[in-house]
């Protein structure tokens, strides 16, 4: 999906990180880690969202993913969100890595548009950061 794009490289968070890594390198797409934890992902959104500055897509499972997901502090005051037991989060998961990331890089890059594209519920909806 990301080589018709002209895209050489993705970030992902930790999880199956050796198999995910060897997936996308098969492809030819380099696998970057993310710079933090899923939970600074999920806390970096939520102002996002909230001062507008990021347009999610209309799709059912992300609306029921996001709204599925539990913040509890640990011992020594760190912040962990995650998903109810047997529940999932991997598109809210891209969403908010993809938020992050490009926060992240317009800080770095003169606060230029980023724009990301996600095939989502078999439709590619744009989303502007």
């Amino acid at each position: 999906m990301l080589k018709p794009d002209g895209l050489r490289s993705a970030i992902g968070d930790q999880y199956a990180a050796g198999f995910s890594r060897s997936v996308y390198s098969a492809a030819g797409i380099s696998l970057m880690d993310a710079t933090g934890t899923r939970a600074d992902a999920y806390l970096h959104l939520l102002p996002l969202m909230t001062q507008g500055r990021v347009e999610l897509p209309p799709d059912p499972t992300l609306r029921i993913e996001l709204m599925g997901l539990q913040r509890r502090v640990r011992s020594g005051g760190r912040d962990v969100i995650d998903h109810r037991p047997g529940a999932h989060d991997d598109l809210s998961n891209a969403v908010a890595l993809g938020a992050w990331s490009a926060l992240q890089h317009a800080a770095s890059n003169d606060n230029q548009c980023v724009v990301i594209y996600s095939e989502v519920s078999s439709e590619m909806e744009r989303m502007l950061f």
